[in-house]
């Protein structure tokens, strides 16, 4: 990837929805309860679209009810959601909506799990654009006694410079290991399949009863 090598913008592309794509298509259902939505579209795939940064960053940006997700060489598969709209680049955007996931455990979880950010803990995501190391992290940037804690780093596809650095500080109910098995920057693991999904903007009625 890497946003320096990219001025190209990005294709219209087709209308893919949640249900109908191959890896993804079993976790229809949880995706659109964790949302409170019925269903999505699928605006970015690495496997098809562009691998250039540029092009994932405008799956990305101004959109709302989105998850990233993240298929590693092992083939663990999780990712973050965001139900505000992510507006800027190479700064931290937070969101109370905000939460973490894993689909596929290879047999960590019995089912497809999520976590929430711990109470009082902000949880969110940055783009970096300006960095030739980084695509995105999740989690927090605040520093504790000048290190930092809580978030994980994933870097362009098929670059093995992905880590996870104690997630569990900054969620709830979580080991450091959960998502992929890995923790620690020195533990570091490539992805190699980065999906967008943008759910539906209208959340499904809520039933009132008498």
């Amino acid at each position: 990837m890497g946003s320096k090598s990219s001025k190209v913008q990005p294709a219209v592309r087709p209308n893919v929805k949640l249900g109908s794509l191959d890896i993804l298509s079993q976790y229809k259902a949880i995706l659109a309860e964790w949302s409170g939505t019925t269903d999505g579209t699928v605006v970015y795939d690495s496997n098809v679209d562009s691998k250039l940064a540029r092009e994932f960053y405008s799956s990305v940006l101004n959109k709302t009810n989105i998850y990233i997700i993240n298929i590693d060489e092992r083939g663990y598969i999780f990712g973050s959601y965001f139900e505000k709209v992510i507006d800027k680049m190479d700064v931290w955007f937070y969101d109370e909506k905000h939460f973490i996931f894993s689909l596929d455990s290879k047999g960590l979880f019995p089912a497809p799990t999520r976590w929430n950010s711990k109470l009082g803990e902000q949880g969110g995501i940055r783009l970096y654009d300006k960095d030739m190391n980084k695509l995105y992290e999740v989690g927090n940037g605040e520093f504790w006694s000048g290190v930092r804690f809580g978030y994980f780093t994933i870097a362009d596809i098929n670059v093995k410079n992905s880590f996870n650095n104690n997630i569990s500080f900054r969620y709830d109910n979580i080991k450091n290991t959960d998502l992929n098995g890995l923790n620690s920057p020195n533990s570091t693991f490539s992805v190699e399949r980065i999906i967008v999904v943008q759910m539906d903007q209208e959340p499904i009625p809520q039933t009132v009863s008498n």
